[in-house]
């Protein structure tokens, strides 16, 4: 099996939208392979935050794992927003602990989010 091109991730649900998006911060050593193996520059990953084809394979993923592990139509992420800056604790988004802190990762992402779910399905 290939290892997951995520680092970490914010997975949020509106309760007004039929679907799950998410956040990921990529997991920069996978996500040079996955370049280099699709004939992509690798010095500098950000070329990859638009990139159909990596979306969709991030996607796969998590679809896969969404059936192995059995999850309805609600429990699956439809839509990803790509970043490359890993969270800290620093940042306000993770705890000293390295927990995720839902309320200020979504108040930074609001935009992205909202970007997300006005593209529809």
């Amino acid at each position: 099996m290939q290892s997951s091109l995520v680092g970490q991730i914010f997975v949020y649900g509106d309760s007004l939208q039929s679907y799950l998006v998410s956040v990921i911060v990529v997991d920069p050593d996978n996500s040079k392979k996955w370049a280099a193996k699709n004939g992509l520059a690798t010095d500098n990953l950000t070329h990859l935050k638009d990139n159909k084809e990596f979306k969709k394979e991030i996607l796969d993923d998590f679809n896969r794992l969404a059936t192995e592990n059995k999850c309805s139509g609600l429990e699956r992420i439809k839509k990803v927003h790509v970043t490359f800056e890993p969270w800290t604790p620093e940042g306000d988004i993770l705890t000293p602990s390295m927990k995720l802190k839902r309320a200020p990762a979504g108040k930074l992402y609001k935009n992205e989010i909202d970007a997300m779910y006005a593209e529809g399905l």
